[in-house]
This record gives structure tokens, sequence and C-alpha cells, in this order.
């Protein structure tokens, strides 16, 4: 068992280093995109049509490339402040427990871009300009995040190792399979119950920081920093400090019958759209995006809703109403 787990870490670290590279051979080349389009805005005022989709469907699955060789890598940023105050022994289960924690986020992590993903997929979503379809770039994410929790459980099974060897004599060595097969199968109970239980303590956590926000605050910080002392990595620890968030939002939909008390009109229910308006750095392109009863995800910028319905009588053009 702990040879296999030193075998499979090994081939671990070499994988996720060429999928880092080609990973950031990938955002060389955007770059160099993104370069070119200033320069032909500048020179002959004509950029590139649709660069921006590009970068946004791309650039997440480079960047997401670097992760696992991260994970595998053990290239974390950890307080160890105190370690020599916590002995060699304890600090080696620290550590331990540390890469159970980034195992259970990039889990998941992997979970929720896959449910994600298979919206997409069912709705087929598409870029506006380019039409480039979005679902297969989310797929490839969430790919490259479970390939780094896989790796990362063999990374628990190195870390278990060092903590159940440390303080033996080099003499005296004995079989640690039993122990180590044991805290494998804890910490794969524990990431399924974490999983099991996600839903119901982000809803108990929103509804507690709805009730009272600032005390909610005061001891998520102090957890935090209770984590890093802990010599927990500052990813795994901070990830506990997010609060919920709208992460997306539902296109419009013709409005229900009685959804409204007064009737804004007589006649049909209006239609109800909902654009995304987006304008890029680079100023490539403007982007608008229709996504009736879909789910998308909100950028940073301008959102607008407008309403179309029937002309009025005795109009030749269709009204409209700014909500």
């Amino acid at each position: 068992m702990e040879s296999l787990i030193a075998k499979v870490d090994g081939w671990g670290i070499a994988l996720t280093r060429r999928v880092a590279f080609g990973g950031v051979i990938a955002m060389l080349i955007i770059a160099t995109g993104s370069i070119a389009d200033v320069i032909l805005r500048a020179v002959a005022d004509s950029p590139i049509a649709g660069l921006n989709e590009i970068t946004e469907v791309f650039f997440a699955v480079a960047i997401a490339a670097c992760f696992p060789a991260g994970l595998t890598q053990r290239i974390h940023i950890t307080v160890d402040l105190l370690a020599n105050r916590y002995g060699s022994q304890v600090t080696a289960w620290l550590k331990f427990a540390g890469s159970v924690m980034l195992f259970w986020m990039f889990t998941l992590l992997a979970w929720r871009l896959a449910d994600i993903a298979a919206e997409l997929t069912e709705a087929r979503d598409i870029s506006t300009i380019l039409e480039i379809p979005v679902w297969p770039f989310i797929w490839a994410v969430a790919g490259i995040v479970a390939l780094g929790a896989i790796f990362q459980f063999f990374v628990i099974g190195v870390e278990a190792t060092r903590a159940l060897r440390t303080g033996e004599a080099e003499a005296g060595r004995q079989s640690i399979d039993t122990a180590l097969t044991f805290v494998m199968l804890a910490a794969v109970f524990a990431t399924l119950g974490v999983i099991w239980g996600f839903d119901d303590g982000v809803a108990l956590l929103a509804d507690a920081a709805k009730a009272s926000p600032a005390a909610v605050a005061f001891i998520i910080f102090g957890l935090v920093w209770a984590l890093l002392l802990l010599i927990l990595p500052v990813a795994a620890s901070t990830a506990c400090s997010r609060s919920p968030d709208v992460n997306r939002m539902r296109g419009g939909e013709p409005p229900s019958p009685g959804q409204y008390a007064t009737p804004r009109r007589d006649g049909v229910p209006p239609a109800t759209g909902r654009c995304h308006s987006s304008s890029p750095v680079t100023g490539s392109s403007a982007t608008t995006r229709s996504a009736a009863g879909m789910y998308m995800t909100p950028s940073t910028t301008m959102g607008v809703a407008c309403e179309r319905g029937p002309p009025p009588p005795g109009s030749g053009s269709p009204a409209a109403s700014s909500e």
C-alpha cells in the first residue's frame, strides 16, 4: 500500500507538470492574440472579432490546467509560525489534515463544475458572436479539477505515511499498511459526509449570515486565522470564508397568469426578455446574449432588461417599457 501510493504520487507529478505546461503555452498564445488585437486596432482599425469570447473559454481551461501541478507538488502557502512549538509529530498530522481539506475543496469544485457543465450541455449554450459551444470548455475545466482531486487523494496517502513514520527509528521500520489503509478509508468516508451535507451547510450558513452578519463574519475571521496557525494551506483555510454568492442568474421567461396583481396592460401578457451586454477590455467587440430560460454567469458588466409587447392601438411601432 505504501509503495503503491508513492508510485502513483510520482506519476501524478510527472503528468500534471505536462498538463500545466500546456496550460501555460495556451496562456501565452492568448496573450499574443490580445497584443495582436491592440496593434490591429491601432494600426488598421480592424480588431479581432470575438476575441473576448475566445479568451473567456480558453483561458478558463488554461488556468485550470495549472491547478493539479500545484496540488501534486505541494505548492501551497502556509503559515508555519508555530510549527516548532507543535513538534514534528503534530506538524506532520496537521499537514495531513491540510491535504484532506484541499481534497475536499477540489472534490466539491469538480462536482459543482460538472453540475454547471451538465446544465449548459442541456441548453446547448454558445457564445454570441463566434457561436462557440461553451459547455465543452466547462466540462474540460471540471475534468481537470477532478484530475487534481484524484491525485490529491494520493497526496493524502503520502502525508499520512509521513505522519505515521515520524519519530520511527530507521532500524525498526515496520509495515504500516493496515494503519495507512484505515486512514485512507477514513478520508474517503469523511469526504462523502462533506459532500452529503454541503448543501444543508451552505443553507444554514446563509440563514445565519442573514440573521446576524456581523457575528458570522467575526466567527469566520477567527476560524480562518485558527486554521492558518494550524499550518493548513491558505487556499483550504480561506475556502470556508466564502459566503454564499449569486453565481448564476435566470434568464427571462413569459410571465405566468396571475403573476401581477394589477395587469400592466390589456391584452396578451408581454414576453419578457433578458439581455446581457458586455464590453471587453480590449474593445474587440461587445456581446449581447439573450438567455431566456437558461442560466448564465453574470460578468462585471451592465445588465439590461426590457419588455416587448403588442403595439398600442394606432401605433406602427412596438411599445417598449424599461424596467
